[in-house]
């Protein structure tokens, strides 16, 4: 392991569970290499990354397998001759009350970028810390999905311009309500 790696070991991009609770593991070489397909289908070639997201979902759902894939290309709307957009592809996989394999996919696209999305979620995270949307958060170090509801979010992404998209091939047909 690299002295970088070293650095950012808390920053791991696969978790997976144990007895213990999660462990988090390095992913490197051939191994964090992804395609990335766009809402159009084509696979851009794109790399497993370690964001604070990936832990931070992980034990907040005690998912068995976290990753974060990013691509950095052209996007479906610039091949359309349209302006540069951004494509967040959410891939969910899992099990449901019954026990039954249950899998979605789905897109968070913007139509301008990344850029109203990121602006939104300082909004909403400060919104929620100066307490102007529940009561003022205590003392503390918080993440933004321990603060801010997700039906909310996703009201307010909408409200900006933002939409959810079915990935083609998404198994849950539940899913699209």
């Amino acid at each position: 392991m690299s002295v970088a790696q070293a650095k950012y070991a808390v920053l791991m991009t696969r978790a997976t569970s144990s007895t213990a609770g999660p462990a988090f593991a390095w992913v490197d070489g051939p191994d964090a290499q992804a395609g990335v397909p766009g809402t159009d289908g084509v696979v851009l070639p794109g790399r497993s990354i370690a964001i604070l997201d990936i832990p931070s979902l992980a034990l907040a759902t005690g998912a068995a397998n976290v990753r974060f894939d990013m691509a950095v290309g052209e996007s479906t709307a610039r091949r359309r001759g349209d302006p540069a957009s951004i494509e967040i592809r959410i891939d969910l996989g899992g099990v449901g009350p019954t026990g039954a394999p249950l899998s979605t996919s789905r897109y968070l696209v913007h139509p301008a970028g990344q850029r109203p999305l990121t602006a939104l979620g300082i909004a909403l995270g400060v919104e929620r810390q100066l307490g102007l949307r529940g009561e003022a958060v205590p003392p503390g170090i918080h993440t933004p999905e321990a603060l801010i509801d997700p039906a909310y979010a996703a009201k307010r992404m909408a409200k900006i311009g933002a939409t959810f998209v079915d990935a083609p091939g998404d198994t849950d047909p539940a899913a699209s309500r």
